[in-house]
């Protein structure tokens, strides 16, 4: 294939993902109105499962990892936690639920198929089986279950699932294009100072999250923070592909989304778009690279600039200086002191998966939210659950800079970056999907590079040979 026809088809394919993710709005909108107009919650169940089980067994299977994040990011979360059901079986837990199905039981397989590593694997199981235990040790069932279902099907499936190139580049061309949407949307919300979809989720009973001495948008994602961190994530994997290639449509994205994260005056979120930038320019110094090493360090300038930059801006400055800002900085210096006193009561092995707002309770007197996802999973899962967490991050990270995915390495320096600031893990569910598409853009980055013919059926243990761009 030419260089002009493979170029158009990039373009044919962002022009189609990008058809995809306006007419999954446009059906979102749809749904919402005539949920609005029946009045009866029943209709946004059957309304949610009818559009997530067509678009599961229609489109194809390499795409549905890409579509469940279309699904989280237009799809309103305060919509879904109208219905408990919804909640907890969200979209994208449908899709990848069907994607894991479908993967397993194809006729005929790619001539490339991918796994994650073995470590990885290993890691979710004992994960899994440490989060039984302390179950079943504290007998919190109910609740426990229903997180830890959301969280072995959103966050740890991609690490079992065989996958193909095409599943990771689908989910990298998913973000850039939810991204440059979302982004310009983030903006109109900001200009008008009132979000277009909350009169239609206000018939249901859903009020405005604004309480800030600044207008901080959040387009359909309930909360800035939440909107902060995917930008923060497609921020990194725009400048990851660009400092892999040259590709002019990443460096535009990565734009988009610094603009879009800026109307959300998030402060962790620039901390995160920081190290991560910071991580791919040192990691892409030592890269086999179309650019060169001075375009890879004046780029890297150039992005510190912006972030410098952006704080800067008079609605930052607002934000920083305000009253309610010195509230939730001098809160999350509180809830180390109480997340150490409830672990410690468990004596560190975890008072129940999903369940650490209930068990810090005693502790928390001020009933302060609990704004870190880590301390969340101390109180909960206790030391040694926290500590496999980490190891299945921080094994992806490795894994994404020894095979020499940039994308896979700032992805997962955003994600876990952004979510020591607020509590993401347990509050909502269906957030949970960022997590596991990080973690497969890490754990199966090598996926994306070429090989020679004849790899077959590999998994990313036997690909690194020939797949690693480190020199």
């Amino acid at each position: 294939m030419s260089m002009t026809a493979h170029r158009q088809q990039k373009w044919l394919t962002a022009g189609a993902g990008t058809f995809v993710a306006i007419a999954a709005l446009a059906l979102t909108f749809g749904a919402l109105m005539l949920a609005s107009r029946v009045g009866h919650p029943l209709v946004i169940a059957l309304t949610v499962f009818a559009l997530a089980g067509l678009m599961t067994f229609l489109l194809p299977v390499d795409v549905l990892p890409a579509v469940a994040l279309v699904a989280y990011i237009f799809i309103p979360r305060t919509f879904l936690a109208l219905q408990s059901i919804t909640d907890v079986f969200t979209p994208s837990f449908i899709v990848l639920l069907v994607w894991a199905i479908r993967s397993y039981s194809r006729r005929t397989h790619p001539k490339e198929v991918f796994r994650a590593p073995a470590a990885a694997r290993v890691l979710a199981v004992v994960f899994i089986v440490w989060l039984i235990v302390v179950m079943l040790l504290n007998r919190v069932i109910p609740t426990s279950l229903v997180w830890m279902l959301d969280f072995a099907v959103l966050v740890l499936i991609p690490l079992f699932v065989p996958f193909t190139r095409k599943t990771v580049e689908n989910v990298q061309r998913a973000f850039l294009t939810c991204a440059a949407i979302l982004a310009a949307y983030c903006m109109i919300e900001f200009a008008l100072q009132f979000n277009p979809v909350q009169p239609i989720l206000a018939t249901f009973g859903i009020p405005d999250v604004q309480h800030w001495s600044v207008y901080r948008s959040y387009a359909t994602l309930g909360h800035p923070l939440y909107a902060g961190l995917f930008f923060a994530i497609a921020f990194s994997i725009a400048l990851g592909r660009k400092l892999e290639s040259r590709g002019r449509f990443n460096l535009v994205v990565a734009g988009l989304s610094l603009l879009g994260l800026l109307t959300t005056v998030s402060r962790n979120s620039i901390g995160a778009v920081a190290i991560a930038s910071g991580v791919m320019i040192i990691a892409s110094l030592v890269t086999r690279s179309r650019l060169s090493g001075v375009t890879r360090v004046t780029l890297g300038a150039i992005v510190g600039a912006a972030a410098i930059g952006v704080t800067q801006a008079p609605v930052f400055q607002d934000r920083i200086d305000s009253s309610e800002a010195a509230g939730s900085t001098a809160a999350r210096d509180a809830i180390v002191s109480i997340a150490m006193r409830a672990a410690e009561a468990d004596r560190w092995l975890g008072g129940g998966p999903g369940n650490s707002l209930i068990i810090a309770k005693p502790y928390n007197v001020r009933e302060t939210i609990i704004e870190n996802a880590y301390l969340q999973l101390l109180i909960s899962v206790g030391l040694p659950g926290l500590l496999i967490f980490c190891l299945i991050f921080a094994g992806g990270a490795f894994w994404a800079f020894r095979t020499g995915s940039l994308v896979g390495l700032g992805a997962v320096a955003a994600y876990a970056f952004s979510i020591g600031f607020f509590n993401i893990l347990e509050t909502s569910g269906g957030s949970l999907v960022l997590g596991g598409l990080v973690l497969l853009l890490a754990w199966g980055g090598a996926a994306t590079k070429p090989s020679p013919e004849g790899i077959g059926d590999a998994s990313l243990t036997d690909a690194i040979q020939t797949k690693g761009r480190f020199a």
